[in-house]
């Protein structure tokens, strides 16, 4: 494990993550951002530029764990540093609800 990814995990095992995490969840009252889920149990939440893992500040998501697959699936296929991942979240939710509508 490189230093920056040691250094990353303790930050992800810090009562300041967690806390943060929690009221991120309570905050979308534990709804998945992109199917509308609504769960106790089983959400995560995803940093849009993970590489400033310590900065709350940025963009973050509420995502189920088959909505996050599918992002990470979707960010891994594309191959390019220049992701605008608040768009291919929105593009997903898209989709999503397409697929409900039909």
């Amino acid at each position: 494990m490189t230093d920056e990814a040691k250094k990353k995990a303790k930050f992800r095992s810090s009562k300041k993550w967690k806390d943060f995490i929690k009221k991120k969840k309570q905050d979308c009252n534990h709804t998945c951002f992109i199917c509308g889920i609504k769960k106790k149990k089983g959400l995560h939440v995803h940093h849009c530029n993970p590489e400033k893992y310590e900065d709350l500040n940025q963009g973050f998501y509420v995502l189920c764990n088959a909505c996050h697959r599918s992002l990470i699936e979707r960010l891994v296929s594309m191959k390019s540093y220049d992701l605008d991942i608040n768009k291919i979240c929105r593009n997903i939710k898209k989709v999503y609800n397409d697929t409900l509508n039909r």
